[in-house]
């Protein structure tokens, strides 16, 4: 317990509530093998049916339409891009 409050342990001042051996063991057993990530692909154009896996995501960066693969189709799932005309409204009081 630190009494100087200096975050540090300083004998004769600070209090020593406990003190840790920590020693070096031997690595335990390997653990099973973990699913497969899932990837965000892109490109300029749509993506082909041979790209990526079921879960991966496609951006077309020329469009912004994004897409999802499931049961090994591209899915599509929305755009990134907002549309390039822009309308401004404005009310009269």
């Amino acid at each position: 317990m630190t009494k100087d409050g200096d975050g540090s342990y300083t004998e004769g001042t600070d209090t020593l509530v406990q003190t840790t051996v920590v020693k070096d063991g031997q690595d335990g057993a390997a653990g099973p093998k973990g699913a497969d990530g899932k990837e965000v692909l892109n490109g300029k154009a749509n993506p082909q049916p041979t790209d990526g896996k079921d879960g991966d995501t496609f951006v077309n960066t020329q469009t912004g339409d994004v897409f999802v693969k499931k049961g090994n189709t591209w899915e599509p799932a929305g755009n990134i891009k907002r549309t390039k005309k822009v309308t401004k409204v404005r009310t009269e009081r």
